[in-house]
């Protein structure tokens, strides 16, 4: 069984947390994505849309840092970067594609992705970025194996 990946927009740390308890996340506009994980995949990502190192993005307090789990972490809630969330706000559509590109090249995916598939995704996590920022949220990714 794989893991799903919803990221989904919250005021803050303790409001996320609380998401690992709900049965499901649609209110908060929640973004499924299988095999796009928070931690190396959207360091990478970050790296590409920032011009930062993977170090530096790594580096960051809030880069997939625990939020929640549950007792045997079947599932948990971490948050996503500031930089991240402002870089994907920012982002326009030709970006995304070019983006995509280079991701889909990285060893994260070893080869098996598709370009045109994570450009959507891109522009999904685009609008819900965009959505965070004038809300005054922070990103976040509940992870259930």
């Amino acid at each position: 069984m794989s893991a799903v990946f919803e990221y989904f927009a919250a005021d803050d740390d303790a409001t996320a947390a609380a998401a690992l308890e709900l049965p499901s996340l649609c209110a908060l506009g929640t973004l499924e994505a299988k095999g796009i994980e928070p931690a190396v995949q959207l360091g990478t990502l970050e790296a590409l849309l920032t011009g930062r190192s993977y170090d530096e993005v790594t580096g960051d307090a809030r880069q997939a840092k625990l939020v929640a789990a549950t007792p045997e972490c079947e599932a948990v809630v971490v948050t996503l970067s500031d930089g991240l969330t402002r870089a994907l706000a920012a982002g326009e559509p030709e970006l995304f594609e070019k983006i995509a590109e280079q991701w889909a090249q990285t060893d994260e995916f070893d080869g098996h992705s598709d370009t045109e598939a994570l450009a959507v995704f891109l522009e999904d996590f685009c609008a819900l970025a965009r959505q965070a920022l004038q809300c005054r949220r922070r990103l976040y990714c509940r992870c259930v194996v």
